[in-house]
């Protein structure tokens, strides 16, 4: 019985929103599509390509790795995800599928050779292991190096250790600036090295902090990244779109 007045009043209130959307054809076409975008944004279909069939990539076991794709209402192709959409594809996977992310950026660094800008990414820590690269000198990046203070650390691309740096080998734990942030070198990747995704030439990578990842968990529709799946050998990436949907 105490359910009766709310009942009353949404008829009431159903009422007078229908009176005023007869009233008004303009704004209901309007609020009819901005309706229909949303859901058809929101039940967006995630595909994955097989990359190597479109680019053939100098990595190892490339018949496992894949980069999801995301096609919106007009098909179009977009390679960034918000962060937790990728955090529910880690989640909704074992630990036998790897998921690296990647974002761009442009710094200006500070070599022998004068200031430049440069291309960096930054990218999580499992970024290389996934791919299956490893560096030509020096090491990957270590687990503890995501946490704030411990990820001035920076790899560099073949060229610009060629070409900024006289390809000197005793680069390593040397530090240079970025940004005027100094960075310590822990590795020179090799010159075949790619990488897939970005228009930009890359040529620093610096790992994602955890500060930054804590800002793009708020769900940030600005703030995405460029995912990389490695799925086990034999195994089928559609489970893992299947379970994220």
């Amino acid at each position: 019985m105490s359910s009766l007045p709310l009942l009353e009043d949404l008829l009431r209130d159903t009422r007078l929103a229908l009176r005023q959307l007869r009233k008004s054809p303009g704004f209901t076409l309007t609020a009819v599509l901005t309706l229909a975008l949303g859901i058809g944004t929101a039940t967006a279909m995630f595909v994955v390509v097989y990359d190597v069939l479109l680019q053939p990539l100098p990595f190892p076991n490339a018949q496992q790795l894949y980069q999801p794709v995301g096609l919106d209402v007009r098909e179009r192709e977009n390679t960034s995800f918000p962060y937790n959409a990728i955090l529910q594809w880690q989640e909704a996977t074992n630990k036998s599928t790897q998921i690296a992310f990647t974002a761009e950026i442009k710094n200006v660094l500070d070599t022998p050779a004068g200031a430049q800008q440069v291309g960096n990414i930054e990218s999580s820590i499992n970024l290389l292991s996934t791919l299956g690269a490893q560096p030509l000198l020096g090491r990957n990046f270590l687990p503890e190096e995501v946490e704030d203070g411990k990820s001035h650390v920076v790899l560099l691309s073949y060229s610009l250790w060629n070409q900024a740096f006289s390809a000197d080998r005793e680069i390593l734990g040397k530090t240079v600036p970025l940004d005027g942030v100094p960075y310590t070198v822990i590795g020179v990747m090799p010159p075949h090295f790619r990488f897939p995704v970005y228009e930009i030439q890359a040529e620093v990578w610096t790992p994602l902090e955890r500060h930054r990842l804590l800002t793009a968990s708020a769900d940030n529709p600005y703030d995405t990244f460029d995912p990389f799946v490695r799925v086990a050998a034999g195994a089928s990436p559609h489970r893992l779109l299947v379970q994220s949907r």
